[in-house]
């Protein structure tokens, strides 16, 4: 599956809670990169989530959910393989 698709993928996600289904997406694919990719194949996933994280939400209005996930994935995927969120940067002043 290609990344253009599993970003696609994500984007299109209809959910009750949708933010929590992205993040939990982003794990999971993390994981199944981890698994069976390379770093660079998990370093170019987590650089094309973050940009797509930059069109969905919006740092200075951020729901208590997406604040708690936003954090939850930064430390679990995003800070582990240092690549930069720019949501989690300016929603947390980093």
């Amino acid at each position: 599956m290609s990344l253009i698709y599993k970003i696609r993928e994500l984007i299109a996600w209809e959910h009750e809670d949708k933010f929590y289904t992205y993040a939990r997406k982003i794990e999971d694919e993390v994981e199944r990169l981890e698994n069976y990719g390379t770093e660079a194949e998990i370093i170019e996933y987590l650089e094309a989530c973050a940009e797509m994280r930059k069109y969905f939400l919006d740092p200075d209005d951020l729901t208590e959910s997406e604040e708690y996930y936003t954090e939850k994935i930064h430390e679990s995927t995003f800070e582990k393989y240092g690549v930069s969120d720019p949501i989690f940067d300016l929603a947390f002043g980093n």
